[in-house]
């Protein structure tokens, strides 16, 4: 993005005409690529934001204007104005109830806070910001967060436990690609490996970061992390004595920073090649690099750095003799360090200074600088036992807390278990409720389907008992009707067998009836039938015969026909 004007009206002007997201998206955007270079504009064009964010009523908005603002100040070392828009811009976001949006204050704010010596809390912060994103699957800010747990850890002297989180997060990193955060781990270790002294192992680590970017500068053009890289390794080198390297590293460094033109790293980089010339005995270089670092110090808001230069020109112009300059050097850097509380900077001052004016025979001034030196020595030293007791009491607390987060967790565990027992029984008591009614039901059914079947089964039996009954008389009135067919047809056999039967012609007489036989003679006609069958013949009379053979009997009507 280009950075299209240097005065704040120029870029309200140019911003009006689009709408509230846009103007505050542009406008932060410009503030944070004019930090470094014009504070002041950045700082009125970031509270323009805010104001038309407020105005507009869209409160993510609002919440993203102050949590751009609250970054700018922290990156200007103004921790308490940071915090304070910091502060604001996470009530926003939990107002709202935007849960990555808190996530990421949360861990802004935890920078803040621990910068400012709120160890405990800020580390409460970026644990809930890890957790959070772990949540929400957002794995690149859970390993930012990570990360920063890591460094609190190591911090706090615990090495064991800020590389366990140094090794979680270069996994989520290398798990989503993220080559950036991969150099920025190594730099986490390297200091860790600095704070222990093993500078061999610092180098290892720093030579890797440098080898990450150097990888990644081919497709990002970005070179950022190779200033950076140079300068680590122009630091470790020169702690290791190995100064024409560390000068290379620094003026390396250099020349990529002048490119970013970023006054402050520009400044850092006239320091450290200067500390380097110092180391070498090249006095009067030293004291043009450290120069031009305090030059661009002076104009600038975040003036960390300027103790640090004024302080080594001063041991350069204290090398070459010039006492007074020297003098003066160590004067304005202890005002500067004591503005921005740098002890150890004030501690090394004053022993500087108390060393220059014993050298010079005022004993009064070298034993009340001497004095001064010790006592903010001891106190150095007991602020760090404190901060060593705090970190302690921290981590304690911290694994306190976290063992009674585990301890209700378990407990919810069990209680949701139990909830789901008791549910589990009571959907089972349900089932084998409502299986025993079915059961029950089906039985009754079948015991009901079971009569109707025995009703019709004794009805079929019966109409079968009377069926087969009736077959039994049937069959008895057929056996009876057969052997009285067969009686008959024996006794018709009988009757046959005994029958004589007439055939052919048989002459009879036409007027007296009688019947010429086989032989030729005539014979009664009952004669001849007795003969030839087993007919036999009994004699009467019929009514015309005997009224013709006996009219006066047939007149008195004696016999009846």
């Amino acid at each position: 993005m280009t950075v299209y004007s240097q005065t704040a009206d120029d870029i309200l002007n140019r911003v009006r005409q689009m709408d509230p997201a846009a103007q505050v998206k542009e406008l932060t955007e410009q503030a944070q690529l004019l930090y470094g270079s014009d504070e002041e504009l950045s700082l009125d064009i970031s509270r323009s934001a805010i104001r038309i964010a407020e105005t507009s009523g869209d409160r993510l908005l609002y919440s993203d204007a102050l949590y751009s603002l609250g970054f700018i100040f922290f990156r200007t070392v103004e921790y308490d104005s940071a915090r304070y828009y910091m502060e604001n811009a996470l009530s926003v976001r939990e107002e709202i109830g935007d849960s990555s949006a808190i996530a990421f204050a949360k861990n802004r704010l935890g920078n803040i806070l621990w910068n400012q010596g709120y160890q405990t809390e800020a580390f409460k912060l970026f644990r809930e910001a890890a957790d959070l994103h772990r949540a929400l699957g957002n794995r690149l800010e859970e390993g930012r967060a990570y990360n920063n747990i890591g460094n609190s850890y190591r911090q706090w002297a615990n090495y064991d436990k800020a590389l366990e989180f140094f090794i979680a997060t270069s996994r989520i990193y290398e798990d989503v690609g993220y080559d950036e955060g991969l150099g920025w781990l190594n730099f986490s270790i390297t200091m860790l490996y600095r704070t222990l002294g093993d500078l061999d192992k610092a180098l290892q680590y720093a030579t890797k970061a440098l080898s990450i970017y150097q990888g990644m500068v081919k497709v990002t053009s970005d070179s950022a992390g190779i200033m950076i890289c140079y300068g680590q390794l122009g630091d470790i080198h020169s702690l290791l004595g190995n100064y024409d390297l560390a000068l290379d590293y620094h003026r390396k460094a250099l020349a990529m920073r002048l490119r970013i033109n970023i006054p402050s790293s520009i400044a850092d980089g006239y320091t450290g090649i200067g500390r380097i010339h110092y180391s070498m005995g090249h006095y009067e270089t030293a004291i043009n690099e450290l120069s031009r670092s305090v030059e661009l110090r002076e104009n600038m808001l975040a003036r960390g750095g300027l103790a640090t230069a004024l302080r080594y020109r001063g041991l350069s112009r204290l090398a070459l003799g010039d006492t007074s300059l020297a003098m003066a050097d160590f004067q304005r850097s202890l005002t500067v360090a004591r503005e921005f509380n740098e002890l150890q900077n004030q501690a090394n001052l004053l022993n500087d200074m108390s060393r220059i004016y014993r050298i010079q025979g005022q004993l009064d001034k070298a034993y009340d600088f001497g004095s001064e030196f010790r006592t903010l020595k001891d106190s150095i030293d007991n602020l760090e036992r404190n901060k060593m007791a705090l970190a302690l009491k921290a981590t304690y607390d911290l694994e306190n807390a976290e063992r009674e987060n585990l301890r209700l967790a378990q407990a919810n565990t069990i209680s949701v278990l139990e909830l789901q027992r008791s549910k589990s029984r009571i959907r089972f008591m349900v089932v084998v409720l409502i299986f025993s009614a079915l059961l029950a039901v089906l039985v009754l059914n079948l015991y009901r389907q079971s009569k109707r079947d025995n009703r019709l089964l004794r009805a079929k039996n019966i109409e079968i008992e009377k069926a087969r009954s009736l077959l039994q008389t049937e069959m008895h009135e057929r056996e009876k009707l057969e052997k009285d067919r067969e009686k008959l047809i024996l006794e018709l056999r009988e009757s046959l067998n005994n029958v004589k039967s007439l055939k052919g012609l048989i002459p009879i007489c036409a007027s007296c009836k009688k019947i010429r036989n086989d032989d030729g003679y005539y014979e009664q006609l009952e004669k001849y039938i007795s003969e030839h069958t087993d007919a036999e013949f009994s004699h009467g009379i019929c009514q015309d015969c005997y009224e013709m053979l006996y009219p006066d009997l047939a007149k008195k009507k004696i016999i009846k026909f």
